[in-house]
């Protein structure tokens, strides 16, 4: 009988630790509803990605494939080379720099820490600086 109390009381003791894990999940879902600026942030981001994507697809229909042509021709002529490396950095800094403009510009506009407004708003966004370090040495190895 003793041993039978203790495993009730290991059972209860875990079922309220998935109630309470639950309860703390909901919880950070509702404090974490996209609305005004946070919203339209989250919509230019990802409209703009889809506009680029867009463009670049049509731009390689359009031309017959001129940019995977160039990038691929850049293995077999020297000087190419340099101009597809050029270009993918180019493309990746300026993706990023984008990014970090439009949630700065929308941390600024609700009052927040771009830090903390990252953290509750971006979550996919916390390794945002970690993203800016790789572009950095993708582009110092694309030179050496």
């Amino acid at each position: 009988m003793n041993q039978e109390s203790i495993n009730v009381k290991e059972a209860l003791a875990d079922v309220a630790l998935f109630r309470k894990a639950l309860t703390g999940t909901d919880q950070d879902l509702n404090e974490s509803r996209l609305v005004g600026i946070t919203l339209k942030a989250n919509f230019l981001i990802q409209g703009g990605i889809f506009f680029l994507v867009g463009v670049i697809f049509i731009f390689e229909m359009v031309s017959g494939f001129l940019l995977t042509q160039t990038l691929m021709s850049g293995g077999q002529i020297p000087e190419l080379r340099h101009t597809g490396i050029a270009l993918i950095g180019l493309i990746v800094g300026g993706l990023v720099f984008t990014l970090y403009f439009v949630v700065w510009r929308a941390a600024k506009h609700n009052g927040d820490k771009v830090g903390t407004y990252i953290l509750r708003n971006f979550r996919y966004l916390n390794h945002l600086s970690f993203i800016s370090d790789l572009l950095i040495k993708f582009m110092v190895i694309s030179l050496i």
